[in-house]
């Protein structure tokens, strides 16, 4: 009796360790979604990415991951020429592919429009948070509901 009451023990602990979570391992696609850009660099936006003439702000974006393993980033920028008094407005969108191994994302720029094409970085996926450094950078997306 000891003997079959950890066996059926050991079965349903099994069990509950595939249940539930924010499992990013591959079939679950639990990562896969919309995530708005909400810090750069532990800051609200807009953040001030380049203080010189002209002035560059990030001001939104947003990072699409797909079941089929690609991605696009949308960037916001807002940029600041103060000897004219004149802002621009940018977007930038960048497409690519992305690889996931337990919570780490490694991201492939895969966009021949864009200087970055072929470039790689990582970051990590977290229930609703995904996470990267760029150029010295870091940015924090969190999922749309």
């Amino acid at each position: 009796m000891k003997s079959l009451n950890l066996a059926l023990s050991m079965v349903i602990a099994i069990s509950l360790a595939g249940c539930g979570g924010d499992s990013t391992e591959p079939g679950t696609l639990s990562y896969v979604g919309t995530y708005n850009l909400a810090a750069v660099n532990n800051g609200a936006l807009p953040a001030l990415y380049f203080p010189n003439e002209p002035g560059l702000s990030i001001t939104g974006g947003a990072t699409t991951l797909r079941a089929d393993n690609s991605f696009t980033e949308t960037v916001n920028y807002s940029t600041f020429f103060a000897a004219s008094g004149v802002t621009e407005l940018i977007t930038v969108i960048e497409n690519g592919t992305y690889t996931v191994a337990d919570s780490q994302l490694t991201f492939t720029i895969a966009d021949k429009s864009s200087w970055r094409n072929g470039l790689s970085y990582t970051g990590t996926v977290n229930r609703d948070k995904l996470s990267f450094t760029w150029d010295g950078n870091s940015y924090l997306y969190r999922r749309t509901p």
